[in-house]
C-alpha cells in the first residue's frame, strides 16, 4: 500500500481498500471500499507525484460537541500528514460554520496589499466529530489584475450606499436566518438592490435586485369544483397510497390505465404517471401536488393567456377572496402559441411526426409557472408566494406549491412604519465599512483572473445585515454560526 494510502486509513474509521478508476489530468482517481462489505465509502486524487490532491469520506453523520476552537487543530495535523511544509506557505483565513460542518481554509496573502488570495491552499470540511470528510489543495493562481489607481474605502462606501434599495415586508424572523431573530413576524425594511461588491477601480459594480414587478388580481368567481377535481382526480382513479406524517396527510392516486408501481414511495411528491397529494391537516388547503399523468389529448400548445386565466381560477378555488391578498408576480414568461406542433417540422421529417409525437406526448408535460405574492394591507410576505404549473398543452393544474400563511399572526402586525427608508439606510450604513479584496472574474475570452475589490463588512457582525425593522431601527444580520474569518 501507498503511504498517501496508509496515511489516509488513519483518518478513516473502517478498514478500507483503494481501487483506481480513472486516470485525468488532474491526477488518479481512485474510490475507497469499505474492506468487509466492499461498499464505496469515499474517493481520493492524487497527483503525478502521488501527493494527496482531494479526498472525499462519505461517512455517516454523527453528532458531536466540538467547536470552531476545536478545528485549527484537526485541520493543521491532517495538513501536516500530507504537506509537512505546507503550513509554512498556506496561513489559517477563515472557520465558517454551515450546518453542523466547518469549512477550515488555509491560504497565503498577496504582497501588494497584504490580502488574502482566494481558491488557492488546503480547505477542509470537518464536522462536529472531528472528522475529516473533505480535503482539497490547490497551488495554481490566477493573474492578479491591479488597477494603476484604487479609490480609497470612504469613496468605495460613498458608492456602494448609492446602490443601496429597500423594499417594505413583513418577514418571519427565523433564527437559522438571522443570528438576532426570534422566531415572529416583523414589519422590516428589506434589501431590495445592493451591490456584490465595488470594484477598487472605481468602475460601475455588480447589482443584485431582489424581487420584481407585481400586478393586482380581480375578483372571480371560478368553476366549482372539488380541491380533488381541480387536481385531476376523478371518479375513476382509486387511492393506491394514504400516510400522515406530522400535519400532512400525504394521498397517491392513480388511473386504472396505468400499471401500478413496484415500489411506492410515499415521500416522493413528483413521481411519474401518480397524483400525488400533501394536505394540510389543519386547513384542509394543499400544500403541493403533483398531477405525473401522461398527457394524451390534441399536441396543440394553448395561449399564455389561458393559462393565466387557468392558474387563477385555481388560486381561487383555493382561497375565495385572493384578490384581497395576492397579487401576481410579473415574469418572463414563454408564449405558449396556439398552434399545432406539425406546423414547427420541416418536410423532410414529415414522415418521422408521428413518431416523434407519440414520445412526446409520453413524456412529462411543459409547463408555465406563475407566482402569487401573498400580502397583508398592500405589504408582501416574504417567502408567502404560490407557485401554479399549468400545462401547455392540456391547460390543466400540474403542479403546485403552496405556502401556508399564519394569518392570525400576520393580521395583528402593524404594516404601518414608524421608520423612514432614509432613515434606515442611514442606520445601516452607521454600521458599515468596506474591506479591500480580492475576488475571482473572467475576462472575455473566459480566462480566471482577481480583480482588487472592496466588500462591505459590518462591525457588530461577520454575517451581513439583510434587514433593518421599521419600527425601532433593529439591524438583523444572518445567521453565519460559529464561523471566524481572520
Amino acid at each position: 500500500m501507498q503511504p498517501v494510502f496508509r496515511a489516509l486509513q488513519e483518518w478513516m474509521a473502517q478498514h478500507v481498500q483503494f481501487v483506481k478508476v480513472e486516470e485525468e489530468d488532474a491526477g488518479e482517481i481512485y474510490d475507497i471500499l469499505e474492506e468487509d462489505t466492499g461498499e464505496v465509502v469515499g474517493q481520493c486524487i492524487l497527483t503525478a507525484s502521488n501527493r494527496l490532491s482531494n479526498f472525499s469520506y462519505f461517512c455517516e453523520e454523527k453528532n458531536g460537541e466540538l467547536t470552531s476552537n476545536d478545528m485549527p487543530a484537526i485541520a493543521e495535523a491532517f495538513i501536516t500528514q500530507f504537506y509537512p511544509l505546507g503550513l509554512q506557505t498556506y496561513q489559517l483565513q477563515s472557520i465558517i460554520d454551515i450546518n453542523d460542518l466547518f469549512i477550515v481554509s488555509y491560504g497565503a496573502k498577496e504582497e501588494r496589499y497584504g490580502i488574502d488570495v482566494p481558491g488557492i491552499g488546503f480547505s477542509l470540511s470537518i464536522s462536529p466529530t472531528g472528522q475529516v470528510i473533505q480535503f482539497s489543495y490547490t497551488h495554481e493562481q490566477a493573474e492578479i489584475r491591479y488597477p494603476s489607481h484604487i479609490i480609497t474605502p470612504e469613496e468605495a462606501k460613498e458608492k456602494y450606499a448609492s446602490y443601496i434599495d429597500f423594499d417594505l415586508i413583513v418577514q418571519l424572523l427565523d433564527t437559522e436566518l438571522y443570528a438576532n431573530g426570534d422566531n415572529t413576524y416583523r414589519l422590516l425594511y428589506g434589501l431590495k438592490e445592493y451591490a456584490i461588491d465595488i470594484p477598487a477601480s472605481g468602475v460601475e459594480p455588480a447589482v443584485v435586485s431582489v424581487g420584481g414587478q407585481v400586478e393586482p388580481i380581480e375578483m372571480r368567481v371560478p368553476p366549482t369544483k372539488s380541491l380533488h377535481e381541480w387536481i385531476g382526480v376523478t371518479r375513476h382513479h382509486r387511492k393506491i397510497g394514504e400516510q400522515s406524517e406530522e400535519d400532512v396527510l400525504i394521498e397517491k392516486f392513480m388511473h386504472p390505465s396505468i400499471d401500478l408501481p413496484n415500489e411506492l414511495d410515499m415521500s416522493e411528491v413528483y413521481e411519474e404517471n401518480l397524483i400525488t397529494i400533501h394536505t394540510h391537516r389543519v386547513t384542509n388547503l394543499p400544500k403541493v401536488f403533483y398531477n405525473g399523468e401522461p398527457w394524451k389529448g390534441e399536441p396543440i400548445r394553448l395561449t399564455t393567456d389561458f393559462l393565466k386565466q387557468r392558474a387563477l381560477d385555481f388560486l381561487f378555488a383555493i382561497f375565495p377572496q385572493a384578490s384581497e391578498h395576492f397579487v401576481m408576480q410579473k415574469e418572463e414568461v414563454a408564449n405558449a402559441l396556439e398552434t399545432p406542433l406539425e406546423a414547427f417540422i420541416d418536410d423532410e421529417y414529415e414522415d418521422d411526426f408521428e413518431e416523434w409525437e407519440d414520445e412526446l406526448l409520453n413524456e412529462e408535460e411543459e409547463t408555465v409557472p406563475f407566482y402569487f405574492q401573498y400580502q397583508v394591507n398592500g405589504v408582501p410576505v416574504d417567502e408567502s408566494v404560490t407557485c401554479i404549473l399549468v400545462g401547455v398543452l392540456s391547460g390543466r393544474i400540474v403542479s403546485a406549491s403552496i405556502e401556508p400563511m399564519e394569518e392570525e399572526s400576520l393580521l395583528q402586525i402593524c404594516t404601518e412604519p414608524k421608520l423612514s427608508k432614509a432613515a434606515a439606510k442611514k442606520l445601516l450604513l452607521e454600521k458599515l465599512h468596506m474591506e479591500i479584496a480580492l475576488a475571482q472574474a473572467y475576462d472575455e475570452d473566459g480566462e480566471p483572473f482577481y480583480e482588487v475589490v472592496y466588500l462591505p463588512s459590518y462591525t457588530e457582525t461577520t454575517g451581513h445585515i439583510r434587514a433593518i425593522d421599521a419600527q425601532n431601527g433593529k439591524a438583523y444580520y444572518v445567521n453565519v454560526g460559529d464561523s471566524l474569518f481572520l
